[in-house]
């Protein structure tokens, strides 16, 4: 899949009617990072890319309770989100959706194949817990 371009990501997010802060959220960013994307001042790194195009093309799948996505599947069992609530407000996530994805991001950190390109794009971004508020 070709990689999507920052205007892409700009009019695909107005045409769903989306922030820049709600999209931030999707992708485990801040919306001035967002902002920075949109305005051609920051990269999306190789982990961003793969969230946008499964968010970009309706498989990201946070919208019920099953986990799906086209090329494998992941299924929690109701016992299992309960698990994956309580380990989110243990962390300090206030959505355990925004754990998921933030545990993936941290995955894609350690893959020697997407760590560096990832720690060039986002140095000083918080991949494992949401800032204090």
């Amino acid at each position: 899949m070709e990689a999507i371009t920052p205007e892409q990501m700009r009019i695909w997010r107005q045409n769903a009617e989306m922030t820049q802060e709600t999209l931030g959220k999707h992708l485990g960013l801040k919306k001035v990072a967002i902002t920075k994307i949109e305005g051609g001042k920051r990269k999306i790194s190789d982990p961003e890319q793969k969230l946008l195009q499964l968010l970009m093309n309706g498989e990201l799948p946070f919208h019920n309770s099953v986990i799906e996505t086209k090329n494998s599947e992941l299924k929690f069992t109701p016992e299992e989100w309960e698990i994956i609530h309580k380990t989110a407000r243990q962390e300090g996530y206030s959505d355990p959706k925004l754990w998921i994805v933030d545990k993936i991001r941290s995955y894609l950190r350690m893959n020697p194949q997407t760590s560096q390109n990832q720690i060039a794009a986002e140095s000083a971004a918080p991949y494992n817990k949401p800032d204090p508020e």
